[in-house]
Order: structure tokens, then C-alpha cells, then sequence
């Protein structure tokens, strides 16, 4: 029964990507890592949102292959 029961280092990669995903986060906000310092994990989330305009409904830009569809190609 080696896989009845799971490790606590099975979950190390996806908290490892998760913590490198908000660094990214951070620093494309333009924020410095003394700055991020400074934050809690919602706050990080409440600027991202308000830097990225929120979940505002905006249509997306239509790819070749959605062209090609439209004009039956």
C-alpha cells in the first residue's frame, strides 16, 4: 500500500508554483520585493484586479482560425 498514504512533500511543488506565481504577479504590478513585503496574500489580489481592470466583460480579439470560420474557409 505504498500510495494509501500521501506525503507532505507531494504538495511542495504546487505551494513552490503558487509563491513564484504571486512573485510574477508583484513584479509585473511593478512592485519591489520590500513592497510585497509589506502585503497580504488579498491585498496582492485586490491590486492585480484593479491593475488589470477587474473582470470587466470585454470581448476578445478574434484569432485567424475564428476568421476562418466566420467566411466558411
Amino acid at each position: 500500500m505504498e500510495g494509501a498514504q500521501s506525503s507532505p512533500r507531494n504538495d511542495e511543488p504546487d505551494l513552490l508554483n503558487f509563491e513564484i506565481d504571486l512573485l510574477v504577479i508583484a513584479k509585473k504590478i511593478g512592485l519591489s520585493f520590500e513592497e510585497l513585503k509589506e502585503l497580504r496574500v488579498t491585498d496582492l489580489f485586490a491590486m492585480a484586479e484593479s491593475y488589470t481592470g477587474g473582470d470587466k466583460e470585454k470581448p476578445r480579439e478574434a484569432t485567424q482560425a475564428d476568421i476562418d470560420a466566420f467566411f466558411g474557409r
